[in-house]
């Protein structure tokens, strides 16, 4: 395409040159004396005219195609790192470009404990994910991704990964996939994903699927925190915090196909950690 596009231009050039040529030369003044009887200057400047026009036409049509940008990739932790109410300041954050772009993914490993410890311990909603302008009741403009309590909060039961999002106005819904058995203890990869031309939300737990949400896009925020955390709710209460460790937590202003998650599910475990 690109060399056809030069070949092109270098025609058009030359065409103009050789009309140039022409129009200067005494051969043409001669010709425009004798035989023609509308002004020299008007025969020029429509000669003239023409070849702006044909310049106009040829450039539309050899208009390169519109390069896209590459999707905005950002990697917080390509190593593992715990974080816990014990560090205050483990706690990631980033910018809510992603968050705002029409199709998106937020994927991260977590380090899931035996039941009862770590991110397992049941005792609050303990947040992956968490983007909200309010950060206490009543919320809005949220989306995030947590491990809790289905519904019952004192005693919490039925633990559940949970994809929570609310709009601008408040108005929020909760998806809900149980933790259970097939998830053991180990590295887990996580991957939200989202698509508002479909529109369609999917939280996928090592490349299945376990969250579908058709239509999500009514609960979508309208607006957003300057900063998105990682690992914990914006008001940093303890039993907010995942408790665990998160490796190569990744934002992409794309919504990513199986391919991707096949290829990032191939990574090897990091080693040192219990």
């Amino acid at each position: 395409m690109a060399s056809r596009t030069v070949i092109r231009g270098v025609e058009i050039a030359g065409a103009i040159a050789s009309l140039t040529a022409l129009v200067v030369s005494q051969d043409l003044r001669d010709f425009l004396t004798r035989d023609i009887t509308l002004p020299r200057w008007a025969v020029v400047g429509a000669l003239a005219a023409l070849g702006v026009v044909a310049r106009i036409a040829s450039s539309r049509r050899i208009r390169p195609s519109v390069q896209f940008v590459a999707p905005a990739h950002l990697m917080i932790n390509e190593a593992p790192k715990r974080v816990s109410s014990d560090h205050k300041d483990s706690v990631d954050t980033f910018g809510a470009t992603v968050m705002r772009a029409p199709r998106g993914t937020f994927a991260t490993w977590v380090y899931l404990d035996k039941m009862g410890d770590g991110i397992r311990r049941l005792v609050n909603n303990r947040y992956i994910l968490a983007c909200t302008t309010t950060p206490a009741a009543p919320h809005r403009n949220v989306i995030a991704l947590c491990r809790g309590p289905k519904k019952k909060y004192a005693p919490p039961e039925d633990a559940s990964w949970k994809v929570w999002l609310a709009n601008g106005a408040g108005d929020g819904k909760i998806w809900t996939y149980p933790d259970g058995r097939e998830f053991v203890p180990g590295w887990h990869l996580f991957v939200l994903r989202w698509d508002h031309g479909t529109p369609r939300l999917e939280l996928l737990i090592d490349g299945r699927v376990v969250v579908a949400a058709n239509g999500y896009d009514r609960y979508w925020p309208t607006d957003y925190a300057d900063r998105v955390l990682i690992g914990c709710w914006p008001n940093y209460g303890s039993e907010h915090y995942v408790d665990t460790y998160l490796w190569r937590t990744q934002l992409l202003s794309e919504c990513v196909n199986e391919s991707w998650v096949r290829m990032e599910l191939g990574h090897s475990a990091p080693p040192g950690v219990p």
